[in-house]
């Protein structure tokens, strides 16, 4: 299931935030998971996994998509949480080795070697991998993943350049 969600992650990262703003925490050291990797209780992996209690970790576990944040639509997030965690079960795909570090702290050379990577580093990056990505066309309707883009494209043309300050206050008082 984590490998799944770590294969597509990268691609659905514009479902799970959405907004120009979710960019700007997606960055080393906020605890948003700004690369693509798991690990247990890894507050900057973007997929941490918790296990349970203490005598029923086996019993009991979470995994935390830190990616994902409140500008999210969350039916459409958790869709595509589920198309993402299926798919890794369904093609019994490989999880990578665990990140016990923050991996910031590791050179590109073993993120490259670990299979840690990045994300878009803005909004519409995201969308192209989002509209490319055979999982998403795969899992949501055309009418629907075309209005998806539709909106968010207007957002990034409309605030893409600016500052995140200037986004926020420009947003503050319209939701």
């Amino acid at each position: 299931m984590i490998a799944g969600v770590l294969a597509h992650v990268g691609d659905t990262v514009a479902l799970l935030g959405g907004s120009v703003l979710s960019f700007t925490r997606l960055r080393p050291h906020s605890w948003a998971g700004s690369y693509i990797c798991w690990g247990k209780g890894n507050r900057e992996a973007s997929v941490r996994y918790m296990a349970g209690q203490q005598g029923r970790e086996d019993a009991q576990a979470n995994m935390e998509l830190k990616v994902a944040d409140a500008a999210a639509n969350p039916y459409l997030a958790v869709a595509a949480f589920l198309a993402m965690a299926l798919d890794g079960v369904d093609k019994d795909l490989t999880l990578s080795p665990e990140i016990t570090v923050d991996p910031d702290t590791l050179t590109e050379a073993e993120r490259a070697e670990r299979g840690v990577r990045t994300f878009s580093p803005d909004l519409g990056q995201a969308l192209v991998a989002l509209e490319s990505s055979e999982l998403v066309t795969r899992t949501f309707h055309p009418l629907l993943l075309e209005a998806y883009l539709t909106v968010r494209r207007h957002e990034w043309t409309t605030y893409g350049r600016m500052v995140a300050e200037e986004v926020a206050a420009r947003l503050r008082f319209r939701y």
